[in-house]
């Protein structure tokens, strides 16, 4: 929803700037077409990172469980990319710890977070690890 208001507010700015400035209908198409291209490219990249990444810790996940150690044996770490694109939020969660079967907590909130899931494009993951005695 979010990105199908974006684009409709992307595609009446645009189309409003070609009518103020008298362009034809050829141009305003063009205008029209480039919104509708870059939305399929953000829109492709977004699905790729978002769900490639959910399916990746989903499969942490269900690896950590069918282990031969009970969850209460193990904690889960937050793992981000450390690069550039890293969220302030995510960046804060980096090598955090909790119990495998407790959400995280960003700091100072209540928010509860699932790496892959705190914001659009979230390329976060966890693993998993033996807790040290």
């Amino acid at each position: 929803a979010g990105i199908n208001s974006t684009t409709r507010a992307k595609l009446k700015q645009t189309l409003a700037e070609g009518v103020a400035t008298k362009e034809d209908t050829s141009r305003l198409r063009e205008r029209a077409a480039q919104i509708f291209q870059d939305g399929q490219t953000y829109r492709a990249e977004l699905i790729a990172d978002t769900e490639s990444t959910q399916a990746f810790d989903f499969g942490n996940y269900e690896s950590a469980r069918a282990s031969e150690l009970t969850l209460q044996e193990i904690e889960q770490v937050w793992l981000t990319e450390r690069d550039e694109r890293v969220c302030p939020v995510c960046t804060a969660m980096d090598y955090q710890a909790v119990p495998a079967d407790e959400p995280f907590l960003f700091p100072d909130t209540d928010l509860e977070m699932v790496p892959g899931k705190v914001h659009v494009k979230c390329r976060c993951t966890r693993y998993f690890r033996r807790i040290s005695a």
